[in-house]
Order: C-alpha cells, then structure tokens, then sequence
C-alpha cells in the first residue's frame, strides 16, 4: 500500500495529484490497513494486539527488524547522493525542475519510493504514532541548528537519536512505555523552532 500510494503521487496524473491526492491518498491508505487486518485475521494462531502497529515498542525490535532497518539505511546513503540534485530539485521547486528539461517525474518517484519504504519499515517497529513524531519533529527542530538542507538532515538525525536515548532513559526511570517520553523529548527538541514560527506568524 505504501508502494502503491508512493507510485501514484509521483507518477499518476497531473490533474489527479493535484485536486484529488489527499481523497486518493486517503483510499489507498483505507484499503492498504483493511488489506493488512484481513490477512492478520486469517493468519492460523495469531491473536496479537492490533494496539501494537499504532504504538509500537523500540523495546520488542527483533535482529531481523535491525538487519533490514540497516540495509535500507545502506540503499539510501547510495540513492540520496547519487540522484541528491534531483531530490533537491523536485522537493522544492518541482515546476521549475521541469521547466529546465530536468526528470522531475523520475526524482519525485525515487523520493517518494525512499519514504514510502522507510515509513513502511519502521511502523512496523515502533509503530505509526512514533514514525509519524520522529519523521516531523527532528526536522522541525534541525531548523534551529542548521541553514541548509544537509546540516539540517544530519542534525534532524541526531535530534531523533537523542529523543530516542532521551525517552528510553525516561522509560526506564519512570517504567513506563517508550513511546509517549520519546515523542516528548523530540517535541522539547522541537519547541524553539515552533516558537519561532509563531512569533513571525
């Protein structure tokens, strides 16, 4: 379903993405999670808590969950740089990318593709409301420590590895779930970069 809603957003029709991406979006992603609780129910034996794909837990990531996290870490450090002008082009100026000649449909494909797959991966690690924090609020909070885009990406992941150490302390003193203190943690991280917004709002 990530595959197929990332495919349609980067190669569907002009007309299409643009005035009806968000309802489109919104079915691809109703018949991806019906598709997935259909094959859970008829999976023999299972009777896990379907709570878990929400919340998640870093503390349950099996070797396997690490091993391919690690892999498709390594296929994006060989992506980004490879197709990185493109990316860059497409993420922020897609019509003007175009306009030169350049292959906007190709790039915005490549980037959809690479978040599509990490979303993917990592909800079913720590779940969709922790993918969902650790995607917005270290990027929020890298624009207080860097001005361009690759100072902010190292500095987003370094936010999210902080956060993450930060709400894992956190857990452990207060025995409590890591999820909600990692997300608080990424929020502090984030809170000048949103009173900054404000202030010029």
């Amino acid at each position: 379903a990530a595959v197929a809603a990332a495919l349609f957003l980067s190669l569907g029709p002009e007309k299409a993405r643009s005035g009806a991406a968000d309802s489109s979006l919104s079915a691809l992603w109703a018949l991806g999670m019906a598709t997935g609780l259909a094959f859970l129910a008829a999976t023999p034996g299972y009777r896990g808590d379907l709570s878990a794909y929400l919340f998640g837990s870093l503390l349950f990531v099996s070797p396997a969950d690490v091993a391919q996290m690690a892999a498709l870490d390594a296929a994006l450090l060989v992506v980004v740089p490879l197709f990185w002008r493109g990316l860059l082009s497409v993420s922020f100026e897609p019509r003007l990318s175009a306009l030169r000649g350049a292959r906007a449909r190709l790039h915005e494909t490549v980037l959809s593709l690479c978040v599509a797959l990490a979303v993917a991966m990592l909800a079913r690690a720590v779940g969709v409301v922790l993918v969902v924090a650790l995607l917005a609020l270290p990027a929020l909070a890298a624009r207080s420590f860097a001005r361009f885009l690759p100072g902010r990406m190292v500095a987003a992941g370094g936010v999210a590895f902080a956060s993450c150490a930060a709400g894992l302390w956190a857990s452990w003193r207060l025995d409590c779930p890591p999820s909600a203190p990692i997300v608080f943690a990424a929020a502090a991280f984030a809170a000048p970069s949103l009173f900054r917004i404000g202030r010029r709002a």
